[in-house]
């Protein structure tokens, strides 16, 4: 009989317990770790989102020969064109607001209005902001400004 219960197969409890300390110290390291990485990458696709309107309409604006109007709605997390009696719109997951005046672009493709940066600085993302000049966009950190390469 008792060659029967020593052969048995399983788990004791003192094994289960360490498989779990081993667990729970992963997680502790782990998820910390894991919403810095979420919050970067949620700012930076918001940056991206933002610079493929701005891009998309500026050639829609030149080629069609119509001025477009952005400005923020809600929350500052809806970046709204409008143009023609038409808007597009793209959604955000932070908040975002216009430095100065609002972006609008001309006939001509040409831009007018500053920056956007987040409401909130953001410190562990890379890119964060998008500088508005005359004839270009850019991405960049916001330091004061939109610092970009």
């Amino acid at each position: 009989m008792d060659r029967e219960v020593m052969t048995r197969k399983g788990v004791t409890l003192i094994e289960l317990m360490v498989a779990i300390a081993i667990l729970g110290i992963l997680m502790v390291i782990a998820v910390p770790n894991y919403n810095e990485w979420r919050e970067k990458n949620s700012i930076e696709n918001d940056v991206h989102k933002m610079y493929g309107l701005l891009s998309e309409l500026r050639t829609k604006a030149f080629t069609e020969k119509m001025s477009v109007d952005f400005s923020f709605n809600g929350a500052n997390d809806v970046l709204t064109a409008s143009y023609d009696n038409t808007s597009a719109s793209v959604n955000l997951q932070n908040e975002f607001e216009f430095v100065g005046s609002d972006v609008s672009i001309d006939t001509r493709g040409t831009y007018s209005g500053s920056s956007i940066k987040p409401v909130s600085g953001s410190t562990i993302s890379q890119v964060d902001c998008v500088s508005v000049d005359d004839t270009r966009i850019a991405i960049g950190k916001w330091n004061g400004s939109c610092e970009h390469e």
